[in-house]
């Protein structure tokens, strides 16, 4: 009897809680528009509970009057009165369904349900999301990828056609003073661009993995553009919860000018006249890197050793003869150490120190210069975590390049370092980067150069099956020796109409352009390019 006393009292509470809630939803205007969905199982007016929904519920049945004695008058309501049975028992003998009826067809909990009676159901946990991509409802154009044992691949296949023009500058030869001319190429290539992503889904360690290449094929036109490729794999080892060995090894591959001494004796114009090279040699170079990383408390510690490896081929001159450039060849080793602290969940200061050795293949060059070198670097930066809204770090300090011959000059001056991920609105992602390198030279009286290399990418989704793309690239060339500086500056707009999950349009506009104090050595490139995305 307890418990029908309960449900009766639950069905009366129930019944006088509506009057006021339903004057209250009168007085609170409706936020952001109708919501279609009722996350929270909460009923509204006129509108059938979700869990409810396609099922129909008998209209709870009235509960019986009493008749009064045939002696009394029949003057209205009276109270049910059976012996000595509670008049909420009478009720609920009368029809036991009755209040059952009216909880379900208000939606309101069961009381005997522990199930739903005082807690909501829980839901799926949600982890963070990736940037640049969703679930199938946020983003229905995102690529699913491929399972594959325990990694998950993502591919990529552009096919399509490009145009590029050329412009470059030289020297009219013979001429009192020097005067420089102009020379315009243009091609249209049938072109094919791959890339493969590949991540691991371990409880422990990681290993993450990729490749890109692109490979153009002349349809018309004199103008030159080469084929790239790269790859590269990171793979984190958990030693234990504080503890971390990481291994990283990358190869590229591309076609660049003849640079070498052999080849700038071999096609020396007091020596050999209208001597010069028809090909652009392949470059490869190989890289890697293991170090072992710790974090104590606030704070953390890198050592790293790496080293890479650079091998260039051989150049073809206009007489048919090939030359070695085997003398621009080189093995680099060093070592790096980082110290931080964290001085909040979102700043780490750090203090880095680099050294690294560069060992030449041939000693000395055949203009007779050893380009053996020592270098190292020590910078001070800071790294910065807000989530994915903005992270990255920034890196000031020295680099210093001694090299082992003395007719020529060292290579030094200010390292800036840094990289940027940053989520300014949803569905907007900016990429920047900051780099300095130093590089080798086969001309003779020329050191090298310090190279000041920045990059900025974004990528925008303006709907759910259009993403447009820009970058902008920025190099500095601070040459030493008997030399000009040089500026490169790049930019590209691009775009990707989704058809489907799998298929779009894509197209792509970039521009390059050379700057020098030399104006033989000024250059100018525009490419386009249109076809189809695959991705899987």
């Amino acid at each position: 009897m307890a418990g029908r006393t309960w449900r009766a009292a639950a069905a009366l509470a129930l019944a006088g809680s509506l009057v006021p809630a339903t004057a209250h939803a009168q007085l609170v205007p409706d936020l952001r528009g109708e919501v279609e969905e009722n996350v929270l199982g909460i009923p509204r007016s006129g509108v059938v509970a979700p869990s409810e929904a396609g099922r129909t519920e008998p209209a709870p049945a009235a509960v019986p009057r009493a008749r009064p004695p045939a002696d009394e008058p029949d003057d209205g309501p009276a109270v049910i009165t059976f012996d000595d049975t509670d008049p909420l028992d009478a009720a609920e003998d009368a029809d036991t369904d009755s209040i059952d009826a009216l909880i379900a067809a208000s939606g309101a909990p069961d009381p005997d349900d522990p199930a739903r009676f005082g807690r909501v159901e829980a839901t799926g946990s949600v982890g963070p999301l990736a940037r640049g991509t969703g679930s199938a409802d946020e983003n229905p154009f995102a690529p699913l990828g491929l399972r594959l044992g325990t990694f998950t691949v993502f591919t990529t296949l552009d096919l399509g056609v490009s145009h590029t023009r050329s412009q470059s500058t030289f020297e009219n030869t013979g001429t009192t003073p020097l005067t420089y001319g102009t020379a315009d190429s243009q091609g249209t290539f049938g072109e094919a661009a791959l890339t493969l992503r590949g991540t691991s889904d371990w409880s422990r360690h990681a290993l993450d993995w990729g490749f890109s290449g692109r490979l153009p094929v002349r349809l018309s036109g004199e103008a030159e553009t080469e084929p790239t490729a790269q790859a590269n794999a990171a793979l984190r080892v958990d030693i234990d919860r504080e503890t971390q060995l990481n291994l990283s090894g990358a190869y590229a591959y591309r076609k660049d000018d003849p640079g070498s001494a052999a080849v700038a004796i071999a096609t020396d114009p007091l020596l050999f006249p209208g001597l010069g090279t028809v090909n652009d040699p392949v470059t490869q170079t190989l890289s890697g890197a293991a170090g072992l990383q710790r974090q104590a408390g606030p704070f953390s510690a890198l050592a790293e050793i790496n080293g890479e490896r650079q091998v260039h081929g051989d150049a073809t001159l206009t007489d048919g003869r090939t030359v070695s450039q085997d003398d621009l060849d080189y093995t680099r080793y060093g070592a790096r150490l980082r110290g931080g602290y964290s001085i909040s969940p979102v700043l780490t200061p750090f203090a880095e120190i680099e050294y690294s050795r560069r060992v030449m293949d041939v000693r000395p060059d055949p203009a007779g210069i050893d380009r053996n070198a020592v270098r190292y670097a020590l910078r001070l930066g800071t790294a910065f975590d807000r989530g994915e809204k903005l992270s990255g770090e920034i890196a000031l300090g020295y680099v210093h390049e001694d090299i082992a011959d003395a007719t020529l000059g060292d290579i030094g001056g200010l390292s800036v370092a840094g990289a940027l991920n940053w989520s300014p609105r949803r569905e907007t992602d900016v990429s920047a980067g900051l780099s300095t390198s130093t590089t080798t030279s086969g001309s003779a009286g020329v050191s090298g150069a310090l190279v000041y290399a920045a990059n900025l990418g974004i990528t925008h989704r303006a709907r759910a099956d259009l993403e447009l793309n820009g970058g902008l690239n920025v190099e500095y060339d601070d040459v030493v020796g008997a030399a000009e500086d040089e500026i490169t500056v790049g930019g590209t707009l691009g775009a990707t109409w989704w058809f489907n999950r799998f298929a779009g349009l894509t197209g792509r506009v970039s521009h390059e352009r050379t700057f020098s104090d030399d104006p033989a050595e000024e250059s100018s490139s525009t490419n386009a390019f249109v076809g189809v995305r695959l991705q899987r």
